[in-house]
């Protein structure tokens, strides 16, 4: 069984991990267009995501201990950075929460304060990185110190650059069976679906329609950029398609 995408296993189950957790997000907007996206398909999704990760997971070697411990050692660092942010950011606009609860889901400033594990805070920081540039300069309006974005902004490139080197040396070394190859490739198809009802969805919400573009969030996983956009390959010819699949088989 081939591939049906151009990335490394990793870079495409680690993009359809960051899209599942929009696509939960905006769950709502989903059903109101397709009945079949709920909640049932979503956790299904999470399931199948989670188990791509688990065969990713069982090629690591124990020479990347120290990458692993140096990730860990910045994590902490991150959590307290990312606390004093979101603190200085909810007093600044204290008298206007709802605000701040934009700014806080599109900087993942809570997920940053709170994540356990390597994969979960990249993905967070991923979010972080590319929603900083929309809202630095308001930040630094409300009188924050434009010191504290830029250390945390230095520090998730930092952690980001060594996952990366991580994923680099894990990626000549990943095996997966034909038919786990088939469970890939399928989560791809699904996650293809969900991108191309997003951005249809979300058209008129670019920072929202960003979120779903599956190409631009898998580049900020890779090394290398791959050799033609991956959503030219297996791309059912509507979203339906796949999603009305799903559903029968199920």
């Amino acid at each position: 069984m081939k591939k049906g995408y151009y990335f490394s296993h990793r870079v495409m189950i680690q993009a359809s991990h960051t899209i599942t957790s929009s696509f939960n997000e905006f769950l709502s907007s989903f059903e109101q267009r397709n009945s079949n996206l709920n909640a049932n398909y979503c956790t299904d999704l999470k399931n199948k995501i989670n188990t791509c990760f688990s065969y990713i997971g069982l090629d690591l070697k124990t020479e990347h201990k120290d990458v692993s411990m140096s990730l860990t050692s910045q994590m902490e660092l991150i959590s307290n950075e990312s606390k004093l942010l979101r603190s200085d950011v909810k007093f600044a606009l204290r008298k206007n929460l709802e605000r701040f609860e934009i700014l806080n889901s599109r900087l993942r400033l809570t997920q940053l304060s709170t994540c356990k594990s390597h994969d979960s805070i990249f993905s967070a920081l991923t979010f972080f990185i590319n929603e900083i540039i929309d809202f630095e300069t308001e930040m630094i309006s409300y009188g924050i110190d434009s010191k504290k974005i830029s250390n945390l902004k230095a520090i998730a490139a930092t952690f980001i650059e060594t996952y990366k080197n991580q994923d680099l040396m894990t990626s000549r070394i990943v095996n997966i069976t034909s038919e786990q190859q088939i469970e890939f490739n399928l989560v791809y198809n699904e996650i293809s679906s969900i991108c191309e009802y997003g951005k249809s969805i979300f058209k008129s919400d670019r920072s929202k329609a960003k979120l779903f573009s599956l190409y631009a969030i898998a580049k900020t996983y890779m090394i290398s950029k791959p050799k033609k956009k991956t959503e030219e390959i297996f791309l059912p010819t509507s979203p339906d398609s796949t999603l009305n699949q799903h559903s029968t088989d199920n």
